[in-house]
């Protein structure tokens, strides 16, 4: 399957952005988080995404880089996650809120 990489960057000195804001990922994919805001990140995601029963709540060093694979079972759809980034005490954002859509 394939890697879906997220960069996250902070873009001034109180907003961090995630490009691209929406991305398109299939069962099985792997979701890549790239911190470049120059302090930690914490990406939240709900539950039955990446795992059936409990929600995403990952913490990734600045410059460092992590994944989730997408579930077999993922339902299809449209789903809004948050980046909480450190640098700016406040969540990072897309175009709104970033999103991810599962596709088939």
């Amino acid at each position: 399957m394939a890697t879906i990489p997220i960069i996250v960057v902070r873009a001034g000195a109180s907003v961090c952005r995630v490009v691209p804001p929406v991305n398109i990922a299939r069962r099985g994919d792997d979701v890549e988080w790239r911190n470049r805001t120059g302090d930690p990140i914490t990406v939240f995601f709900r539950a039955g995404i990446f795992n059936a029963t409990n929600p995403l709540a990952l913490t990734i060093p600045d410059t460092q880089n992590a994944s989730r694979c997408v579930i077999d079972d993922a339902p299809y759809g449209v789903f809004p996650y948050s980046v909480f980034c450190y640098a700016t005490n406040n969540n990072a954002i897309g175009n709104s809120d970033p999103e991810i859509i599962i596709d088939a």
